[in-house]
């Protein structure tokens, strides 16, 4: 995320340098999302048949270089290129990482280490917001570009020389090796398994699902850094770059630690479903942020600035804690053999949604006053909650996993 949210907070001085409004930059934004949902799609299967380790190494430094050409770019057409090669790159991270998490961790225990995973990933994007706005106020907005990929370089060297594939290439043996879910590697993953994981009816539901969600949390992360910073005369708050900057890294924030909370709930509340963190993060989320689209007066009160904070830790957040019971659902659904597939697929889905968030959002603000964003913000977020519902299990499903369990406790 050093070499990804990045983007977010350079948004508004490259727009101001170079003269592009709203809707042309939201090309690059919505292209990237597309690349990246391409990427998403074959990644995540060569991770199930290459192992995490390698690809995610090579997504890495891949991602590096493409952020040093685009802080060289100075024309919108090497700005596209150099941006989806570092895009591509990106999308080789996130199927590695669940596929990681689904090898070293047994199933009753995915819903906390998942919601650590993904709170680190908002600790990288809550982080980069305020370094690259600092970088940005210091050196120019190119800084943004060559500082903070230096870290997502110097810990994807670090990445390759700890981490294993899995627990037996460390030299462990695992407590949980008769887990139906666990991959002994006999079986090779072939193309039929891909088309398996695609018509797989509770995969779309959550991939339609995500597709909403990652539409949502990249409006938010692409547009809420330049709504503050926009004049009060267009809709915006007038806020220097290194106050939205911080302000904007609030939703990041907010999802590190919500999603460790959340995590908590799924396995110990909710006994491993993650249909109702789901509802509950969708419902809530949309409330808060809904206040936004009073502007700028509310700075006129004392506490403004902290209150805009508390409601992007709270509402932001929230959004970005779906990704914790989400990315659970496909190791659920399919086992540990072809997580990693049903990973891509979902989350090539979601950066279709993300895409829209680009091109779409960027449109619509050009035609609305910003804060007015927040409203359609809102709106979605009760389509979501709705959406969640058809993930519940159905009553053989619940059956099903009643009996496992007992033969567990039976066995033990």
């Amino acid at each position: 995320y050093f070499s990804k949210s990045n983007l977010s907070a350079a948004t508004q001085p490259i727009q101001e340098a170079f003269g592009f409004s709203s809707a042309k930059f939201g090309i690059i934004l919505t292209s990237a999302s597309l690349v990246y949902a391409i990427g998403q799609f074959i990644n995540g299967n060569l991770t199930d048949r290459l192992g995490p380790r390698k690809l995610f190494f090579i997504g890495a430094i891949g991602a590096v270089v493409g952020n040093f050409f685009f802080g060289f770019s100075s024309s919108f057409t090497l700005f596209f290129i150099t941006w989806m090669i570092a895009t591509y790159f990106l999308s080789m991270g996130w199927a590695p990482c669940m596929k990681l998490l689904y090898n070293w961790f047994p199933q009753n225990r995915w819903g906390f280490f998942g919601g650590i995973c993904n709170a680190f990933c908002f600790f990288g994007s809550a982080i980069v917001l305020p370094v690259a706005g600092l970088c940005i106020d210091l050196f120019g907005w190119r800084s943004a570009f060559f500082i903070p990929p230096l870290f997502t370089l110097v810990m994807g060297i670090i990445f390759f020389i700890v981490v294993r594939n899995t627990p037996q290439e460390d030299g462990f043996e695992i407590e949980w090796q008769d887990d139906p879910n666990v991959d002994n590697g006999n079986e090779k993953i072939q193309a039929k398994d891909y088309i398996e994981v695609l018509k797989n009816k509770k995969m779309i539901v959550v991939d339609i699902c995500y597709f909403l969600t990652n539409m949502l949390r990249w409006a938010l992360a692409s547009w809420v850094v330049k709504i503050l910073m926009d004049s009060p005369d267009i809709g915006g708050f007038g806020m220097a770059v290194v106050t939205a900057s911080l302000i904007g890294s609030m939703m990041h924030w907010g999802g590190a630690a919500l999603c460790i909370i959340s995590g908590w709930v799924q396995d110990k509340i909710f006994h491993g479903e993650r249909w109702q963190t789901i509802f509950i993060c969708f419902l809530f989320a949309g409330l808060p942020l809904l206040y936004l689209t009073k502007g700028a007066a509310i700075l006129d009160s004392s506490y403004g600035i902290p209150l805009i904070c508390a409601i992007m830790f709270l509402g932001g957040g929230l959004i970005q804690t779906i990704c914790a019971p989400i990315f659970n659902i496909p190791g659920d659904v399919l086992g540990n053999r072809l997580a990693a597939t049903g990973v891509g697929i979902m989350n090539g889905f979601g950066y279709l949604g993300a895409a829209f968030a680009g091109v779409g959002f960027g449109a619509l603000m050009d035609a609305i006053s910003g804060t007015n964003f927040f409203y359609v913000i809102t709106a979605l977020c009760i389509v979501g909650a709705l959406l969640s519902l058809f993930l519940r299990p159905s009553k053989e499903e619940r059956e099903a996993k009643k009996r496992e369990k007992e033969e567990s406790l039976v066995s033990e």
